[in-house]
């Protein structure tokens, strides 16, 4: 009983201690700007003392503890002063090294193709400084003002394929240079070797003569160039043409057609003007002329300039026909022919576009039947279910006529890059149609496709490669028909295969790689 009344006794007396001494105050020391302030304070916050001691505090400055806190006699605060600008840098932006296989050399053997430079870019920073100390530094922006020029190096790829006989001449794209072969696989040979072709434009003349191709340019998006194929060493030579998006000879070598655009900045680069214009080139006696590097061709108009229709922005397919009457046309949303002698299009086909929720647009590929009567072609076709049509993943091979006497599905749910091509007509023979079958018709976009064949109304389907269970092509697949029809030339992994109908023989020619489009003509 008597040990319970001490305790409590002793609790009283110690609360009166307390509140005795929290109604006498202490001294509480602020440090600031490099001085000491001595405040005698009751129980208050930091901030309070702060106020009490005259020192202000700004919005970069720093509290030690922090304002919000109570403070005890014989605490100690810290003022640190903030400050932060904003400083611009100039520094060195690195290249990077590309490595080119190139078969023009042997294997293990390196060159030197452009030496690298470094860029500059311009960073701006945030620097912080406490009490006139940096102490941290924050990117908030980069400015590049000289893109750096990578160094490119060259390394041999030539391997012992077997040389094969090649039947008139092939023109293909390997790393951005134009490589052609003439007579045998193994007389391959680099026709232009700037690396910057950008397969907009690439045009083998129907005697595999010359080869006409578009170059990424410093004014432009591209500028049109024309080589000699059959002649050693020869230099490529400008047409004074620029911002193309499509080019063909026509079928007798005599013109050449073209559509072009205007650069944009940003993806894609072009906004396209849907027109076509045609340009005579240069004859004598059969053989064309290449006067000079000033040499230009003068086009006329075809078909103005047009923004009509979904997606304009991105381009028309054309396609020749072999009889030099018409210019098939492939837009978005549908097909049809251009009367090059009246200048009059003629709508086919029409159907939903494709919305590809990105910076690149659907088009068709076309494909003339040997008699001029037929394109075969993909078209987009609405889902039966309940998605919109734009929407829909489904995409059919079909062929129409010129005269519409015809118009029928052939595949059903190819995919958007079946590419069908129409074999010539040899020996009165019948032709046959090549066409791509994507693996996922759904995901058709970036689905593998296989090579498939097919007679001309679409009966008697088998496949041509690659083999059941083996790596199919990347999408869009790149084939040619041989002048003979019996032979096809595709692109598998950046290299070149020959394909033989009639024996179904499958052979290598290339091993560098770098295969990306090609051109067979007789």
């Amino acid at each position: 009983m008597y040990l319970w009344r001490w305790i409590v006794l002793c609790l009283v007396l110690g609360g009166l201690l307390i509140v005795a001494c929290q109604a006498k105050g202490g001294e509480v020391t602020v440090v600031a700007d490099g001085e000491r302030h001595a405040v005698t304070v009751r129980q208050v916050t930091v901030g309070k003392v702060l106020e009490l001691a005259g020192v202000a505090v700004g919005n970069l400055d720093r509290v030690s503890p922090d304002t919000w806190e109570l403070v005890q006699p014989g605490d100690t605060i810290i003022v640190t002063r903030g400050r932060q600008e904003f400083i611009e840098v100039e520094e060195d932006l690195p290249f990077a090294r590309e490595i080119v296989r190139n078969e023009a050399l042997l294997a293990g053997e390196q060159r030197l193709a452009q030496k690298g430079e470094p860029g500059r870019v311009c960073i701006t920073y945030r620097v912080f400084y406490a009490d006139g100390l940096e102490t941290e530094r924050t990117e908030v922006q980069r400015e590049v003002l000289q893109e750096p020029m990578n160094e490119i190096v060259v390394v041999g790829a030539q391997e012992s394929f077997a040389s094969v006989p090649i039947t008139g001449t092939v023109a293909y794209i390997s790393n951005g240079n134009a490589w052609v072969m003439r007579e045998t696989s193994g007389s391959r040979r680099p026709v232009a070797s700037s690396g910057d072709l950008d397969g907009r434009v690439f045009a083998l003349s129907p005697d595999g003569r010359h080869l006409i191709f578009s170059r990424s340019s410093h004014t432009a998006f591209n500028s049109l160039w024309i080589v000699t194929t059959t002649v050693l060493g020869e230099s490529p030579v400008p047409l004074g043409l620029e911002n193309l998006l499509y080019g063909e000879w026509s079928p007798d070598g005599q013109l050449f057609a073209y559509s072009t655009a205007e650069p944009t900045g940003g993806r894609p680069g072009w906004k396209a003007n849907n027109d076509l214009w045609l340009a005579s080139l240069p004859m004598q006696g059969g053989v064309i002329q290449i006067e000079s590097e000033t040499w230009a061709l003068e086009g006329r108009s075809v078909l103005a300039p047009s923004s009509e229709g979904a997606f304009s922005w991105w381009g028309t397919n054309y396609a020749w026909s072999p009889d030099g009457k018409y210019i098939a046309y492939a837009r978005p949303d549908q097909i049809g022919v251009v009367d090059v002698r009246l200048k009059l299009p003629i709508r086919l086909v029409e159907f939903p576009e494709y919305n590809t929720y990105s910076d690149w647009v659907w088009t068709s590929d076309l494909s003339w039947s040997p008699d001029g009567r037929f394109i075969v072609c993909t078209v987009h076709k609405p889902a039966s279910h309940d998605i919109a049509d734009e929407d829909s993943s489904i995409f059919d091979v079909e062929i129409v006529a010129v005269d519409r006497s015809v118009h029928a599905r052939l595949v059903r749910d190819a995919g958007m890059w079946a590419g069908a091509r129409w074999s010539p007509l040899v020996n009165g023979s019948d032709s046959s149609i090549a066409y791509g079958l994507a693996r996922q018709p759904h995901e058709s976009d970036h689905s593998r496709y296989d090579l498939f064949l097919m007679d001309r109304d679409g009966s008697n389907p088998q496949l041509l490669y690659p083999l059941p269970g083996e790596v199919g092509l990347v999408a869009p697949p790149q084939i040619a028909w041989s002048p003979t029809g019996h032979q096809i030339l595709l692109v598998h992994g950046g290299n070149l295969f020959l394909l033989d109908i009639d024996f179904g023989l499958t052979k290598q020619l290339t091993g560098d790689g770098g295969a990306s489009l090609l051109r067979w003509q007789g």
